[in-house]
């Protein structure tokens, strides 16, 4: 959406979703976003980096300068992060910022975006909103997001072909 769609209304629940990463394939990225009173999402910003010289004490200060989540207010929340980096995980509790490990079950996650993405019955529009302005890699994953794919037949051939299994790729996910 227009970033001008995305208020920031009082007594809505902020949270931050982080990947671990420093490369082109794979960078560092953190996410802000908030859920509303009737469970809408707002994804607010980005923070993307391939900068393989930073270390964990530069990202934890661009998150905190970027976004400063007020120590107490009820509204900030923890922040998730891809649980296979424990050690990153503490660093960052421990440097100030809540963090812990995300559940990562693929498909759940994949059945919670599909569920953002419906409409919302009250409002007829999706139940997640991302800023086009400063979130445009998130937006060009999810249009990359892609399954793997079965072979195609062979000509003349009446046996099944080979049936993809149901995994996305690994690729521009992050």
């Amino acid at each position: 959406v227009d970033h001008s769609e995305i208020i920031f209304p009082p007594n809505v629940t902020h949270y931050r979703g982080i990947d671990w990463g420093a490369s082109e394939e794979h960078p560092f990225v953190c996410v802000w976003g908030y859920v509303d009173g009737v469970g809408d999402w707002f994804i607010y910003d980005e923070y993307w980096s391939v900068d393989q010289t930073a270390i964990t004490v530069d990202h934890v200060e661009e998150i905190k300068n970027r976004w400063p989540w007020p120590a107490g207010d009820p509204n900030y929340r923890m922040s998730f992060a891809d649980p296979s980096r424990p050690g990153e995980i503490n660093e960052f509790a421990q440097r100030g910022i809540d963090t812990y490990p995300a559940s990562n079950d693929v498909f759940k996650g994949i059945d919670a975006v599909r569920s953002l993405l419906k409409p919302n019955p009250s409002t007829g529009k999706p139940k997640i909103k991302i800023s086009g302005l400063n979130c445009p890699h998130l937006i060009e994953e999810m249009r990359k997001y892609r399954w793997k794919r079965g072979r195609r037949p062979t000509e003349g051939v009446l046996l099944n072909p080979q049936v993809a299994t149901p995994v996305p790729l690994k690729r521009d996910d992050d």
